[in-house]
């Protein structure tokens, strides 16, 4: 097995996503099932890119070749209607997968936004019946409850989160500067700040010696400023 896990071969095309895997009965009879309609049912049904791969019988490689094929594929297309003529069969399959996996996605998302958001306004109903027997099995009394869904407040914040983040994701936080307008930034490498520190404090300390100096010479007590009471001439 090569690195990675992936099996010899993986990441190449599927030579004929019309191949018939499965047949079903339906209300109108017997029908084909196929490697493109099983990854679309399972895609739609909420599954990932791998489990459909796998239902189909395919690695998650290949699938996803197809796919990148087909998006490819598709845009030559709707930059030229003309070159879906010059496509084999093959890359009419991929674009046409393509489109399915996508439109299967987005059915798949939406079926289960539309039941958090029902879950988030509350409302659902369900009826719980209840029946008391004798000792021979014979009904006495039937009761029928109905339950009304409170809204969910966990899912309503769920929602507000990750449909509007920057309004509902974060405590926001605003700052402004005097007046209301903008904050001033100093950009100022840090490095640069600290050696003005030190020029800083070391002019500082150069200013308080200076000054020490002139003051005991204007003191006028005999002292040098070596302190060792001496004058040499």
């Amino acid at each position: 097995m090569p690195p990675g896990g992936a099996r010899a071969g993986a990441g190449r095309p599927a030579t004929n996503l019309r191949k018939v895997i499965d047949r079903r009965v339906g209300p109108d009879g017997e029908y084909d099932v196929t490697i493109a309609d099983r990854i679309e049912e399972t895609l739609r049904q909420g599954g990932f890119l791998h489990d459909a791969a796998a239902r189909a019988g395919m690695t998650v490689e290949t699938l996803r070749t197809v796919r990148r094929k087909g998006v490819q594929l598709r845009a030559k297309v709707l930059a030229d209607p003309e070159a879906w003529r010059a496509m084999s069969g093959a890359e009419r399959s991929y674009a046409e997968m393509a489109e399915r996996m996508e439109r299967a996605e987005a059915d798949a998302r939406t079926a289960l936004l539309a039941l958090s958001q029902s879950l988030a306004r509350g409302g659902r109903t369900r009826t719980e019946t209840t029946r008391r027997v004798d000792r021979n099995g014979r009904t006495l009394e039937v009761t029928e409850k109905v339950f009304t869904a409170e809204p969910d407040g966990r899912m309503i914040q769920w929602l507000l989160s990750h449909r509007w983040p920057e309004d509902f994701g974060r405590t926001r936080i605003e700052v402004s500067g005097p007046g209301g307008g903008a904050v001033e930034v100093d950009t100022t490498p840090i490095r640069a700040k600290v050696e003005a520190y030190l020029d800083k404090i070391g002019a500082s300390a150069a200013a308080s010696t200076r000054d020490a100096l002139e003051e005991a010479a204007a003191s006028g007590n005999g002292k040098s400023p070596t302190g060792n009471g001496h004058h040499e001439e």
